[in-house]
């Protein structure tokens, strides 16, 4: 077999190209830092519960439904691109809803675990009263479609 330089460079191209278009369009974490992103959750009783979550650099306001709904406000503090802290907001407690299963004084860790086309998997954490840790596994999308990501 002869060493053809034209069909290998060509197959090289080919190659580099095909790495490129597959990286094209897929989301980092970055891409969760702003922007409007939404949760959908199955309740018990089987009902869905949304939420829909406005996201800017310090701070995250949740909508329960639709915008303008019953709003929670919370401050962000980033840890790096993929996880960060949120915490009540209690200057604007009194405009919104008062969570009732979180105190204002608890911190939430929230952590990406891995994204799938337009939605993040993450962990959210937080600590009762005595020490304990609680977690939970959830999706949310930067579009309204959420994919089963399990």
């Amino acid at each position: 077999m002869i060493f053809n330089p034209i069909f290998h460079y060509r197959n090289i191209i080919f190659f580099l190209l095909f790495i490129n278009f597959n990286s094209f369009g897929q989301l980092k974490c970055e891409d969760f830092k702003t922007g409007t992103f939404y949760i959908e959750n199955e309740k018990p009783d089987n009902n869905l519960k949304k939420w829909i979550i406005v996201r800017t650099e310090n701070d995250q306001i949740e909508y329960e439904n639709e915008l303008g709904n019953n709003p929670m406000f919370l401050k962000i503090k980033w840890i790096d691109d993929c996880s960060f802290t949120l915490k009540l907001d209690v200057e604007k407690l009194k405009y919104g809803r008062k969570p009732i299963a979180i105190d204002p004084e608890q911190v939430l860790r929230v952590m990406n675990i891995r994204i799938d086309g337009k939605c993040m998997l993450y962990k959210t954490t937080i600590l009762d009263e005595n020490g304990q840790e609680f977690s939970r596994t959830n999706k949310f999308a930067r579009n309204k479609t959420i994919h089963n990501i399990g």
